[in-house]
């Protein structure tokens, strides 16, 4: 038989399908990236940072937009409890970011090549602002 729309009807057609498409790959949770996102690539994968759109911001705009969200969110309750909780994204997309970094840096899970990490950051705008940039 062949294998349907939905995946394989047998235990035969599931011996069909290579292996290589049948791996799992453990990913962080927090990674809301693509995983064919190739920024600072070049065409054949190395090369120059070549950073443009959201990563010349932030190398995790997702955090930092759920971060920001709850700041946002926190600024307009009168309790300071409330307050509090309502920070505590901003808390995760800082300390996240920072440990998503350094397993990348290490090599686990991805990979932050050294000529990327100069010249973007984890917080928002902080490359821009203290001229990491230059002129990209």
């Amino acid at each position: 038989s062949t294998p349907s729309a939905i995946g394989p009807s047998s235990a035969a057609d599931v011996a069909t399908i290579p292996t290589a498409s049948r791996a799992w790959k453990v990913r962080c949770p927090f990674d809301f990236t693509d995983s064919r996102a190739q920024t600072g690539m070049d065409e054949i994968g190395k090369g120059a940072a070549d950073i443009h759109g959201l990563d010349r911001i932030t190398r995790h705009p997702g955090l930092w937009a759920f971060g920001l969200m709850g700041v946002g969110n926190a600024l307009l309750v009168p309790s300071i409890p409330q307050r509090v909780w309502l920070s505590m994204p901003l808390m995760v997309a800082w300390i996240g970011g920072a440990h998503t970094d350094s397993r990348h840096r290490r090599g686990m899970g991805g990979q932050l090549r050294p000529e990327l990490d100069g010249v973007t950051s984890n917080v928002p705008f902080w490359a821009m602002l203290t001229g990491a940039q230059g002129n990209l």
